[in-house]
């Protein structure tokens, strides 16, 4: 099996999976349009390249973006040269846009699987990030090596592409809702007087 491997999107989070993925054997060139960020990766030993361009056609590649409009641009350029195998997003995206790249994969003979991530910069340095997949039962196969670098075989197969965005939003969803209750909880103890750091402890 190729062990190169495509990192778009260098910043905190994918900066640290470049990093684990190094250490993992893998190698790592990466892509981010902020000189910084390509600057710190290849002080960590990534070959920081200029134009995502350049990148077209590595057979593994991770993306880390900030938004799905990103994830959109980003996927057919990878896909733009022969050679691709798998492409793992572990971008909080849309499902909608996760469905599109994998059928725009698919047709190219490139597997696509969405695989937003938890556990912080340290679970991203560690290998041990828990991940959210969607993707058909090939494309699972075919990115299988890539998820378990990067989770260190944490991860959960939740359905056809699109699912793993779907309960990771489900997930944000709902932490939101417990911090906000715990806001309220802590703002009515307060009003009778009693110490929010207390109630909280």
């Amino acid at each position: 099996m190729s062990k190169h491997i495509a990192v778009v999107g260098l910043g905190s989070m994918g900066g640290a999976m470049a990093t684990a993925l190094l250490r993992a054997g893998w190698q790592v060139r990466g892509f981010d349009p902020s000189p910084a960020a390509r600057s710190a990766a290849a002080k960590a030993g990534v070959e920081a390249v200029e134009d995502l361009d350049q990148l077209a056609g590595t057979p593994h590649a991770v993306l880390s973006l900030p938004s799905a409009r990103v994830v959109e641009a980003t996927v057919p350029a990878l896909l733009a040269r022969p050679g691709t195998l798998a492409i793992v997003d572990t971008t909080t995206s849309e499902p909608g846009t996760s469905a599109a790249c994998a059928a725009l994969a698919a047709d190219k003979g490139a597997a696509f699987v969405d695989a937003p991530v938890s556990g912080g910069r340290d679970g991203a340095v560690a290998g041990r990030l828990a991940a959210f997949v969607g993707a058909d039962p090939d494309a699972l196969d075919a990115a299988r090596p890539v998820l378990d670098a990067l989770t260190g075989g944490q991860y959960r197969h939740l359905g056809a592409p699109g699912s793993g965005n779907v309960v990771k939003l489900l997930n944000n969803a709902l932490a939101a809702v417990n911090l906000v209750a715990v806001g309220e909880a802590l703002a009515v103890a307060k009003a009778y007087g009693v110490d929010p750091s207390s109630a909280a402890a």
